[in-house]
């Protein structure tokens, strides 16, 4: 119990991390859970309630959890939508007492452990759906920005907080999404870099020149423009390219483009 109410305590922080990705998609409800070969998991909730209903009524023992029912060699990457659970599900049943659904899990495997990312909005909200289907990679970036900014919290629970599995095995109301916004996502999140990838992300003073220079100005424009020396923008030049793999200019402009990150 003592375990339980670390995890619980930090509902109101993974919130606020949570924040603008709830605004923006209209979501309720995120949760983080982190497995280990030895069969042991932690999990952070913006739901704390919805937390201690799982543990309290042994959820994660019984079979029927998606991050828990299967053997730890079995997982693989991947996305899972919830509608895919079937309904007689008694998790599925018991979340949705909570006003949580439409949700999706993405599930990523790392060399020694196994993280889930679990989404979800309102029981009204299917709109919500279409965002994972048509906005996947903005979900991915979530998750390694959520890493980041709870990186001391999941250090202190995989420290503190670990619940063993015993085998291998207040819901705040949010408007909806409108398919319509044409802001980014990356422009609602509070962060000094927007990340690309798990192991590359890209400061906003990098995305201001990377930004310019898709639009054609040379580095001595650009420089007027940010007010910097010319040589710093090449620099800078130079680093994006390395950052995103790129040998030639024109490479850099197609990557940038395709990635959706100007």
């Amino acid at each position: 119990m003592e375990k339980l109410k670390l995890l619980t305590k930090f509902d109101v922080e993974i919130r606020q991390i949570c924040e603008p990705l709830f605004n923006y998609f209209g979501l309720n409800f995120f949760c983080y859970v982190k497995r280990f070969p030895n069969k042991k998991h932690f999990s952070l909730c913006s739901n704390a309630l919805w937390q201690q209903h799982f543990y309290e009524n042994k959820f994660h023992l019984s079979g029927h959890a998606y991050e828990y029912c299967n053997e730890y060699s079995n997982y693989q990457c991947g996305n899972t939508l919830w509608v895919t659970m079937s309904y007689h599900n008694p998790i599925r049943q018991s979340i949705e007492s909570f006003n949580i659904g439409n949700g999706l899990t993405l599930t990523q495997l790392n060399s020694d452990s196994i993280e889930f990312f679990h989404f979800g909005a309102e029981l009204e909200n299917v709109e919500v759906v279409n965002s994972y289907l048509n906005q996947m990679e903005d979900y991915q970036r979530f998750t390694y920005y959520f890493r980041d900014k709870a990186e001391s919290i999941i250090t202190q629970a995989e420290t503190e907080a670990i619940i063993p599995l015993g085998r291998e095995v207040s819901v705040v109301q949010r408007g909806r999404l409108d398919l319509h916004n044409e802001q980014a996502l990356s422009d609602l999140l509070d962060i000094d870099k927007v990340y690309i990838n798990e192991n590359c992300s890209l400061t906003k003073r990098e995305l201001e020149c990377l930004d310019l220079f898709v639009k054609g100005l040379s580095a001595r424009e650009i420089a007027t423009v940010l007010h910097k020396s010319v040589r710093t923008v090449e620099s800078q030049i130079s680093q994006l390219k390395c950052k995103l793999d790129c040998q030639k200019n024109t490479q850099l402009i197609v990557k940038a483009i395709k990635l959706g990150i100007v």
